[in-house]
């Protein structure tokens, strides 16, 4: 259950999806962001990330990080819901790089 996860209770639980919204801002919550998300991921896992970009520095940190550990799509909105977005926002689907 996702009360377990929350508190800790049990960390070799994986998800098949983890979703996060608008969790890039702060350059010093991007690692333990990464580590969650690693954490919880196994190979199959799809993970969705959607966010406003509202510095370039913790922007930047995220963007190297997330590829060091997931293969990264940058979703075309326009393309694939007829979307059009403002650059600043981002929509990403990743999946987790098998070593």
């Amino acid at each position: 259950p996702v009360d377990e996860l929350l508190l800790g209770q049990d960390n070799n639980k994986k998800a098949d999806v983890l979703l996060v919204a608008d969790c890039v801002w702060l350059s010093s919550l991007i690692e333990p962001l990464l580590r969650t998300l690693n954490q919880y991921a196994h190979d199959s896992t799809e993970v969705f990330i959607t966010y406003q970009q509202r510095g370039k520095d913790s922007h930047d940190l995220f963007m190297e990080g997330i590829h060091k550990l997931f293969d990264v799509v940058d979703v075309d909105t326009l393309t694939e819901a007829n979307l059009v977005k403002p650059d600043v926002f981002h929509l990403l689907h990743c999946k987790r790089k098998v070593i």
